[in-house]
């Protein structure tokens, strides 16, 4: 074991469902009209809450009332309310809110329903609560290639409509981040070529496109650099 790693320990225990406040920043919404979630709600009705939530406890300064606030099962916690029931296995763990965002970081890496757009805002939204973290240090962070983060990030400059694409699928991911590369007021009209393009095809025709771009951008600077002498008449 390194010198970094920490043993966070924790309490497993029934807890009630009133008393858990849900993070307002968590990674993934709750769908509850995908087939997935209704499955998950089933399974809860019949066989209950299988593997326990993770929550941090806490006490209400204003009215002194011990709660819960939701660390990791947002959605066994959702089907567990919708089940009606009154209490929920829960591990109760003792970290700060700084943790809790880098362990739903962390867990989220390696969940494939996590959205992909999704899941890089939250990403972007870690590193603006440290204005002086790099990259490469939130890389290390959440054990992945600085290339693959920066890659990532990137995906946060589509534009709102596009980021939905990918996150439903219609669009790859690897599309995804060679679109990011365009200004925004372009990526539209390759929306089409994104979605049905193969990677190697459509970085070509991406790379053509920012080309185009930027030449127009120089020959603009350029012209409006150059001096203009105009002949004057003078009188004798």
């Amino acid at each position: 074991m390194s010198e970094e790693t920490t043993i966070v320990k924790s309490i497993l225990k029934e807890i009630p469902i009133a008393s858990i406040r849900q993070n307002p920043d968590a990674l993934r919404d709750v769908k509850r009209d995908e087939a997935e979630f209704v499955q998950l709600v089933d399974s809860v009705r019949q066989r209950g809450v299988l593997q326990p939530i993770q929550v941090t406890e806490y006490v209400d300064k204003e009215t002194g009332e011990t709660l819960y606030g939701l660390i990791n099962g947002l959605q066994r916690f959702t089907a567990a309310m919708d089940c009606g029931f009154e209490t929920i296995p829960a591990a109760i763990r003792d970290i700060d809110s700084v943790t809790v965002m880098e362990e739903q970081l962390v867990s989220n890496l390696v969940q494939i329903e996590t959205k992909p757009v999704e899941y890089s805002k939250h990403l972007r939204n870690y590193l603006t609560h440290f204005p002086t973290m790099t990259v490469a240090q939130l890389a290390a962070k959440i054990n992945c290639k600085k290339v693959w983060l920066e890659q990532r990030l990137n995906l946060t400059k589509l534009t709102e409509s596009i980021g939905q694409l990918v996150d439903e699928g219609r669009i790859t991911v690897t599309n995804a981040i060679i679109l990011a590369t365009l200004p925004d007021s372009h990526q539209d009209d390759f929306v089409s070529n994104a979605a049905t393009m193969d990677t190697t095809s459509f970085a070509a025709l991406v790379k053509e496109k920012r080309d185009e771009i930027r030449k127009k951008n120089l020959t603009g600077r350029s012209q409006e650099q150059v001096f203009e002498a105009r002949a004057h008449l003078r009188k004798m």
